[in-house]
């Protein structure tokens, strides 16, 4: 067990996230997959979690890393290749915080976050133990720093740790050609 004394964000100013779906998806609130095999803030088998932007820039510079190690580049998507979900959080939501210096060190990471001193990216080995205890303290999620390849810094992401009842509203689904230039 990783212990941890996270710093808290209080989340409630922040109305909406983003989440970046594949059209194919049955749900995009589905937390079973990250569940099951895990993520960056959640071992595999561990809780329930969903991963979502805190804007529309954080989750269209996702797509570069999807798109590593393929053929394509975005100009090639299709405009039904991604989905952006507008969702809606439950009130009273709190997050560690994993974005400032303050709360970077409470939660024993590099000021660095989301790369080492030495520039290498920090691996998921080194946050699912982190995120597992503070979902365990009962703590709403993570509230971090975009670890995607060429993210700026004030790109922000929040691993949702929905509680047992806590439920996601999705709103209308944004297409790709309507946001891919938010970098």
């Amino acid at each position: 067990m990783t212990a941890v004394n996270p710093l808290v964000d209080d989340l409630d100013g922040h109305t909406t996230w983003f989440r970046l779906a594949d059209p194919s998806w049955t749900s995009p609130l589905d937390t079973s997959y990250a569940e099951s095999n895990g993520g960056r803030w959640n071992s595999p088998g561990s809780h329930a979690t969903l991963y979502l932007c805190a804007d529309v820039a954080t989750a269209a510079a996702q797509i570069a890393r999807l798109l590593q190690g393929t053929f394509l580049v975005e100009e090639d998507l299709r405009d039904d290749a991604y989905l952006l979900v507008p969702v809606t959080l439950p009130r009273g939501l709190s997050a560690a915080d994993a974005h400032s210096e303050r709360g970077l060190q409470a939660l024993g990471l590099p000021t660095t976050y989301p790369h080492t001193a030495t520039g290498a990216v920090v691996s998921h080995t080194r946050c699912q133990p982190i995120g597992d205890e503070v979902a365990r303290q009962g703590l709403g999620g993570v509230h971090a720093c975009s670890a995607t390849p060429g993210a700026h810094p004030h790109h922000r992401e929040l691993a949702w740790f929905p509680k047992p009842g806590e439920h996601a509203t999705a709103g209308d689904p944004l297409p790709y050609l309507t946001w891919r230039h938010a970098h």
